[in-house]
């Protein structure tokens, strides 16, 4: 379940980017949005490394 909702925040925040960056807004709100993308896809990619250590 942890992984699905982390899945639809992370498209979410790919929109949210995607929409900074059309509508032209500032450096500084491109750059933030970013890194809370970065940060979702590691948290993503950490769980996806413990499901498997626990499958495997």
């Amino acid at each position: 379940m942890r992984d699905k909702e982390l899945e639809i925040r992370i498209e979410d925040a790919r929109q949210r980017l995607d929409r900074a960056i059309t509508e032209n807004r500032g450096m500084q709100t491109i750059m933030a949005l970013s890194l809370v993308l970065d940060r979702l896809i590691e948290e993503h990619i950490c769980i996806n490394q413990q499901n498997a250590e626990l499958v495997g």
